[in-house]
């Protein structure tokens, strides 16, 4: 199992997604969303490599796609870094660097 690390912008990604999410569907089904990324975000810390590899975006990079979002991740010495958290719309090379 890999030590889980979200970066802080990772942290923006998702603090914005909550936010959007209370604003157009409400706090319940805003939480209910968030608490089901944060849990494939775990998961990810047991079986890392379900992701695609994203070396066009940053060497030793991967992403997994969870419903509307796509999860951008490397991992190295045991740890998971999340990089970012972005909607599946939008362009990961303008915002992964």
């Amino acid at each position: 199992m890999h030590t889980l690390i979200i970066s802080p912008i990772a942290r923006d990604d998702l603090k914005k997604i909550y936010q959007y999410g209370t604003l157009n569907w409400g706090k319940a089904r805003a939480s209910r969303y968030i608490d089901h990324l944060k849990a494939q975000v775990w998961s990810l810390t047991e079986h890392p490599e379900r992701g695609i590899e994203r070396d066009e975006l940053l060497s030793t990079t991967r992403s997994i796609t969870i419903e509307s979002h796509v999860i951008f991740y490397r991992t190295k010495n045991q740890q998971l870094e999340v990089i970012r958290v972005l909607h599946a719309r939008q362009d990961p090379q303008r915002h992964i660097k």
